[in-house]
């Protein structure tokens, strides 16, 4: 992680030049906005298009129901609100200070204690290959079934720390969500065949989870 903050510190200002993150901060948030550090990330990460007179608004855990009961956009992503699991890994993130990616594994079991790997900085794809991972999930099983653990349920926990909005310009209005994405739903089908359990992979973003079973 120390690595990977050295090479934004000295890269980002020269992204955040060619993006032109700097005018965009002048943007109008109607309601709430994000701290400093998600909003230049934001910025930096996002394709946004939108005219100087554009304007921003957060969406929360409802809007995001009402969209996924109204349209077909999030597919089989289940879309539920944060636990205060999910809300420790975000605060792992960093997500006022510098914004990154815990990924950690872990088992849900009938007795609903709570046994988890270490907490991996970084996303699921970094620091650890397939083969790591199927090793870790082996072992984590077999300890959950040697401690009495009745394994219901294999996930594969990873922070987005990003923003959901919609951006209001002119006479219209899109909207960015940060789900699952297609190298998340990649990972989750390339596991699940090797693991004994359903498998879920899960997305926690600062306003809601997205996840999928495999």
């Amino acid at each position: 992680m120390v690595k990977d903050l050295i090479n934004d510190l000295f890269y980002f200002p020269i992204v955040a030049f060619k993006a032109n993150i700097w005018s965009k901060l002048l943007l109008t948030w109607v309601g709430p906005k994000p701290s400093l550090a998600m909003r230049l990330k934001f910025f930096r990460d996002t394709k946004l298009k939108a005219s100087p007179k554009a304007k921003l608004r957060l969406l929360d855990f409802d809007a995001l129901k009402d969209i996924q009961n109204q349209t077909s956009f999030f597919h089989y992503q289940e879309i539920k609100e944060n636990e205060d699991y999910d809300q420790l890994l975000l605060d792992k993130s960093w997500l006022n200070l510098y914004p990154h990616e815990v990924t950690v594994i872990k088992i849900e079991n009938s007795q609903g204690e709570v046994f988890t790997s270490h907490i991996h900085h970084g996303g699921p794809y970094r620091g650890a290959s397939l083969k790591s991972l199927r090793t870790q999930i082996t072992g984590l099983c077999f300890a959950a079934r040697k401690k009495g653990l009745v394994v219901e349920e294999v996930q594969i926990l990873h922070t987005h720390p990003s923003v959901e909005a919609m951006v209001e310009d002119e006479n219209e209005s899109s909207f960015i969500f940060n789900g699952l994405s297609k190298s998340d739903i990649d990972l989750g089908e390339t596991l699940a065949p090797f693991v004994p359990y359903p498998l879920r992979v899960k997305a926690i973003t600062p306003v809601a989870n997205y996840s999928m079973v495999f």
